[in-house]
């Protein structure tokens, strides 16, 4: 089949995120009191899971990876050492290495990788219960905080997501062939107006409820414009995106292909993801807190399906995430 790519643009704008987003990691770490050789390992960490995370958007490049796995299937293991490799970078640098740190990464990084390699891969265009499986490798781990140890400092959060965030691309995107998953950074008035309006449709919802349950509080912030864009920018890239990816763009979208019913696999994933939230705080709050994830969860479906893109969805989620730091408690 004959792939029709982007112009180099799109390859360009990858690059041009990864030098922004390096540029902000970098006055954050030094902001925080990073010098020397502890700044240097961190930086350049995260300059390669940043790179792997916005790189792996272009299509160029998940066409030419597929290219070689196809020729060399073997060759998804390395992703394993390339991991491995950033943590030894990071912990030598900031001088936190322990083997059982490095052991937790490979063992994250090696279930997942397993339960893909091993399936038949003639049926590239079948949803099997090994990729059910492999999203619960990664999900699970990571949600039930299984995965501390491996990095240290104000990092670990953004670290650990951006490891799982590009596992999954590699795993299910690039190896598997998943379709319609819907990463990439193409943004168009359609993405834009259904992150928009599918935010505005829950927003009051979500508030009203949230008020009269005493959920939420109104305690708005007061901050200044710079704080509350690098706190909605968080959100976007390690909070609303990654989730995005694991609820719609994986779950949702590979429930709709099994059950031939975007209906019926919209429901299940936002139940899922409402469940995902009851860890999220004590009882009885998490219970709210999970009917209004459930909730959540609709409209960030609805955003997807009507683009097949997850920054759709993802607009909406970081919208919904800052409005709440900002404005509430």
């Amino acid at each position: 089949m004959k792939i029709k790519f982007t112009k180099n643009s799109e390859l360009l704008g990858s690059i041009l995120l990864v030098i922004v987003f390096v540029s902000i990691g970098t006055l954050l770490a030094f902001y925080n009191g990073l010098r020397a050789i502890a700044l240097v390992s961190t930086v350049v960490t995260f300059i390669i899971l940043i790179s792997t995370y916005c790189l792996l958007s272009v299509e160029q490049i998940v066409f030419f990876i597929r290219k070689k796995f196809d020729l060399t299937p073997q060759l998804l293991w390395l992703m394993i050492i390339l991991f491995s490799f950033t943590y030894l970078i990071y912990s030598l640098g900031n001088k936190s290495f322990t083997f059982t740190g490095l052991g937790k990464l490979i063992l994250f990084l090696s279930l997942p990788t397993a339960v893909i390699f091993f399936q038949d891969r003639n049926k590239e265009n079948k949803i099997t219960w090994q990729d059910f499986l492999a999203i619960l490798l990664i999900w699970l781990p990571f949600d039930f905080r299984l995965l501390s140890g491996i990095w240290v400092g104000k990092v670990i959060y953004a670290f650990n997501v951006l490891v799982a965030f590009s596992l999954a691309i590699i795993l299910f995107i690039v190896y598997r062939r998943v379709e319609d998953v819907g990463y990439n950074f193409r943004l168009d008035k359609k993405i834009l107006y259904q992150g928009l309006i599918n935010f505005i449709l829950f927003a009051p919802l979500a508030i009203g409820i949230g008020l009269m349950t005493g959920f939420l509080i109104w305690a708005p912030s007061n901050r200044n414009f710079l704080p509350v864009f690098l706190t909605a920018l968080g959100i976007f890239l390690f909070t609303a995106l990654p989730e995005e990816l694991l609820f719609r763009g994986l779950m949702q979208n590979l429930l709709a292909k099994a059950l031939k019913n975007n209906n019926l696999a919209l429901i299940i994933a936002s139940i899922v993801f409402g469940l995902a939230h009851l860890n999220n705080a004590p009882y009885p709050k998490n219970i709210i807190y999970c009917f209004l994830a459930t909730i959540a969860g609709i409209f960030y479906g609805r955003a997807y399906f009507a683009t097949k893109s997850i920054l759709a969805s993802a607009i909406t989620h970081a919208l919904v995430d800052t409005v709440w730091h900002e404005l509430f408690k």
